[in-house]
């Protein structure tokens, strides 16, 4: 094994995720292995985070579409506080070992706020891709009135101006 990737539910709270990364280190084959882990950064327990750190390469994709109420709302019942010392942390452990990353889903929800959490991804050198939302179908951005849609390409496109011409602001006036 070389490499593994975990995803939803919570794979940082799942059990069973925790034993498959004890049996790797009891096997003594950490070291060889990078892991992918998508997490919502609700929870984030010291005896994961040190069984983290023993693997060659870890990468962390956040999932955070929103910030603040905006993002409690989408994700009820989480605690946008509780995310925010949670995304601290990683952002401290953060390095050669450890990479993260954020895919924020532009929906029908964040349309006029997502520029919050991309400029809260911004302070902490998060680098982001956005994905569209297409389904279910009735929180893709296109089921907007034409006029909030322009409000919120606005918002975006002011964003991107605040920062320095690169990949990640075209990517963003290409959203």
């Amino acid at each position: 094994i070389r490499g593994l990737y975990f995803t939803g539910g919570e794979p940082m709270i799942e059990k069973q995720v925790e034993k498959i990364l004890d049996h790797l280190i009891d096997r003594g084959v950490e070291r060889n292995i990078t892991l992918e882990f998508n997490t919502n950064c609700t929870v984030l327990r010291d005896s994961m985070l040190e069984k983290l750190q023993r693997f060659k390469k870890v990468i962390l994709s956040l999932s955070l579409d929103a910030y603040g109420a905006y993002h409690e709302y989408i994700r009820y019942p989480s605690d946008w506080r509780v995310i925010g010392r949670n995304v601290e942390r990683l952002t401290a452990l953060a390095g050669n070992q450890l990479h993260l990353s954020a895919g924020p889903v532009l929906q029908v929800y964040n349309a006029l706020n997502l520029s919050e959490v991309l400029r809260f991804l911004d302070r902490r050198n998060v680098h982001y891709r956005i994905t569209i939302a297409t389904t279910p179908w009735f929180l893709a951005v296109d089921m907007l009135p034409a006029r909030i849609r322009q409000l919120a390409a606005e918002r975006l496109t002011a964003y991107a101006a605040e920062r320095r011409a690169d990949e990640t602001q075209a990517h963003v006036l290409s959203v």
